[in-house]
């Protein structure tokens, strides 16, 4: 190996380093809480040397949040592209996401935590990388809407559907939930195979039914199984 192609894999592995650490301070202690010289000591660098890969802990933040989108989004790509039918790809989307929750819940946490925005507000060496996240969050909505459009056009949904409406009824009811299961995971009053009491429910189990029910107010009757 040359001495270039070394100090490019070493560069990459730094990053890495950088960016592990990150994740875990941020999903610890949130942006606005988080410093630049604790991700330096958590990584066993120098605060220079973090400084000469992310200018700002708002860059490394929307950076790992960047990651988190693109893997998500090519989770619900692979998923609905196996699936043969127009409602098999939106069920499919749905359980893309369910699956990332579980493989990934520290990603899903820095997606849909909130950040206070005054902290990214004109920035300048944050502008490529959220112009970046506005481009992987669109491709997540169009891949969802085109599904949809699909549905319509092959006649297996409605065609009094509104594609983007439906696509944030699916989103922000699917977030809810999963928010929803985030949140018993850490409570004493849920079992482990998944049920919580007094109620005896399956999380997941309600997940699927909130995926049914929106199906069934958008599928045409001659197309159900």
């Amino acid at each position: 190996m040359g001495i270039n192609e070394r100090k490019k894999r070493e560069k990459e592995q730094r990053k890495t380093q950088i960016i592990k650490a990150g994740e875990k301070l941020f999903l610890k202690k949130g942006l606005g809480n988080t410093t630049m010289d604790e991700i330096a000591k958590s990584c066993e660098l120098s605060k220079g040397t973090l400084y000469l890969y992310f200018r700002s802990k708002e860059e490394l933040y929307l950076t790992i949040m960047l990651k988190a989108m693109n893997i998500l989004y090519e989770m619900m790509k692979e998923k609905s592209e196996k699936a043969p039918v127009p409602p098999e790809k939106f069920r499919a989307i749905g359980e893309a996401y369910l699956e990332y929750y579980k493989k990934y819940p520290h990603y899903f946490n820095i997606i849909t935590r909130f950040v206070d925005h005054s902290l990214l507000a004109d920035r300048a060496e944050i502008k490529e990388v959220l112009g970046e996240i506005f481009k992987a969050n669109n491709k997540v909505w169009e891949l969802i809407t085109r599904i949809i459009v699909e549905g319509i056009k092959k006649g297996f949904f409605n065609n009094k559907v509104n594609p983007m409406e439906l696509a944030i009824i699916m989103w922000t009811s699917s977030n809810g939930m999963i928010q929803f299961m985030d949140h018993l995971k850490n409570e004493e009053h849920h079992e482990e195979d998944g049920a919580f009491m007094p109620f005896n429910l399956n999380s997941e189990d309600m997940l699927r039914k909130t995926w049914e029910l929106i199906m069934d107010g958008i599928i045409k009757e001659e197309t159900r199984k």
